[in-house]
């Protein structure tokens, strides 16, 4: 997780995303806690004779502190049981969701279940704390006459609540638009080569190892077959890096290298775009015993300038062979990785992979073709072969695994937040029955009505757009699109589009329950007590 050196064996996770996750988790939980919290206090007159006859009959502050605490920890429980069973049923989804192979099993070692009895046990008081010392101090008297108090502060703090609930979910589909944003940018960028329509074929097997040559002016004879070559890597798989000197120079000023070994018709195989000097050609015979191409960057670190054609490097001092020709820099590593220094050495029985660039007309006989053909020189191993396109694409399968998480993660934000804007709409609304069928019988109409009981809850919503939007582009610019050199602009139309799906729901919320009170017979409403 916290592994990130050149040529690792294998791709690792990353300790952030680690991080990220459990605290988006402990967001949802902070914003089902909120919701528990300000429903319990908004409904509280329904609590107020129960805690006001209890002191009567000598209930003290701290025991009834204590009931309350302790239903909240009954709810979490019952929550804690429902969701392992969840687990079990949605486990295969989650699986197939970030790649993992999680059993059931594996999550119900000792550590982890001591973890969750520490989770319940800290939610139920973060989300019981408030309403328990809120409905404990009520007067006795005051409860028995129905006279609660409903001063301002409790309605901004359930206010705050509110907002900090919606400025979590914003940053959330923000962020979640980003990322998308990031991954269509990086598989749709100019590349430098052409990865469409070419075939990586593993070329591993003595047959083809000794007759490689062969092996193309046979594919080169189908019309379907542009052209063929031979390498050790291909664009998305390039695995050598080499210690490279320099002529003229001494050992300490070598460099790290990466290298593809090939035949002579790797840039023509990959259209890639030769700046200066000439490619591999079989009619210079110096080039049978080597030559290098290197890119723009390599270029630069060796420090020649216009004086590099004609220079001789090696990775080592015995194979010190000219360079021929600079071509310009391509992404032969996926776009989260800066582009190298690269050496491309003509050798051509260092041949890994065969490419073959087809025409797009029929592409499955083609395909036949190449297998046919293959198979006829190559007798011992099978066929295997995968797209560069599809091979290079799959670079960014973390990051499309991290979108569609993300997307998860702002649905059950966004759905929980508006539970709990539903829940305070419902006894807004409730609380103000007699006020609207007297509002209707002096005239006002529905539109009016609706307005005024929603105006409070999308007013605290925009407040939220305006806290979220400088926090998530400060977080996100800093803490992951610096992660990537080539990375978007975030412009402001990704804040608005998130701000207004954000209220765009919010108002659907309260408006179904805004409509409803509205609608309702005002002589019911008047003499509803």
């Amino acid at each position: 997780l916290r592994s990130n050196l050149d040529g690792e064996i294998e791709g690792n996770g990353d300790i952030r995303y680690v991080m990220v996750f459990s605290l988006i988790a402990v967001f949802i939980l902070l914003i089902a806690s909120i919701n528990f919290m300000n429903l319990t206090t908004a409904r509280s007159a329904s609590r107020g004779k129960e805690v006001g006859l209890r002191k009567v009959l000598g209930a003290h502050k701290k025991r009834l502190i204590y009931q309350f605490l302790m239903e909240s920890t009954g709810f979490v429980f019952i929550a804690m049981i429902l969701a392992i069973n969840l687990i079990s049923l949605l486990l295969p989804f989650f699986n197939d969701l970030t790649g993992k192979e999680i059993t059931m099993i594996s999550l119900l070692d000792g550590g982890i279940i001591l973890g969750l009895a520490i989770l319940m046990g800290l939610t139920g008081l973060a989300a019981g704390s408030y309403p328990s010392f809120y409905l404990s101090s009520f007067q006795p008297l005051d409860t028995i006459r129905q006279k609660l108090p409903k001063g301002k502060g409790r309605s901004s703090i359930r206010n705050i609540l509110v907002v900090f609930q919606f400025t979590i979910s914003i940053a959330l589909i923000i962020s979640t638009i980003i990322v998308l944003k990031q991954i269509n940018f990086m598989k749709n960028q100019k590349l430098g080569f052409k990865k469409e329509q070419v075939l990586a074929v593993r070329a591993r097997g003595q047959g083809i190892s000794q007759q490689f040559e062969a092996v193309k002016d046979e594919l080169k004879k189908y019309p379907g077959i542009i052209e063929a070559s031979y390498s050790s890597g291909v664009p998305g798989n390039t695995t050598a890096i080499l210690t490279t000197f320099q002529e003229g120079k001494p050992d300490s000023a070598s460099f790290t290298f990466d290298f593809i070994f090939t035949d002579y018709d790797f840039l023509k195989t990959y259209e890639i775009e030769l700046l200066q000097g000439r490619n591999f050609s079989r009619d210079m015979g110096a080039d049978n015993e080597g030559a290098y191409l290197i890119n723009e960057t390599a270029r630069s670190k060796l420090g020649w300038g216009e004086a590099t054609l004609g220079k001789k490097i090696g990775y080592s001092r015995e194979l010190m062979r000219p360079i021929v020709g600079i071509v310009k820099d391509f992404h032969y590593r996926s776009l989260k990785e800066d582009i190298g220094p690269l050496a491309i050495y003509l050798q051509p029985e260092r041949n890994t992979f065969l490419s073959v660039k087809m025409k797009t007309d029929d592409i499955s006989q083609t395909l036949a073709f190449i297998e046919k053909t293959w198979k006829s020189f190559e007798k011992e191993r099978n066929f295997e072969y995968f797209f560069v396109d599809q091979n290079f694409d799959a670079l960014y399968n973390s990051e499309e695994r991290l979108s569609r998480i993300f997307t998860l993660f702002s649905i059950i934000a966004i759905f929980v937040a508006c539970l709990g804007l539903f829940g305070l709409a419902s006894y807004t609304a409730e609380q103000s029955t007699k006020e609207i069928g007297i509002r209707k019988v002096l005239g006002a109409s529905v539109r009016s009505i609706v307005f005024k009981l929603s105006q409070n809850f999308i007013k605290w919503v925009l407040v939220a757009n305006l806290i979220a939007w400088p926090v998530t582009y400060f977080v996100i610019k800093k803490y992951w699109l610096a992660n990537f050199p080539f990375r978007i602009s975030i412009g402001l139309f990704t804040f608005a589009a998130a701000g207004s799906i954000a209220f765009v729901i919010a108002v659907a919320t309260v408006s179904f329950q805004s409509i409803k009170a509205a609608l309702a017979d005002p002589i019911d409403s008047i003499r509803y007590e």
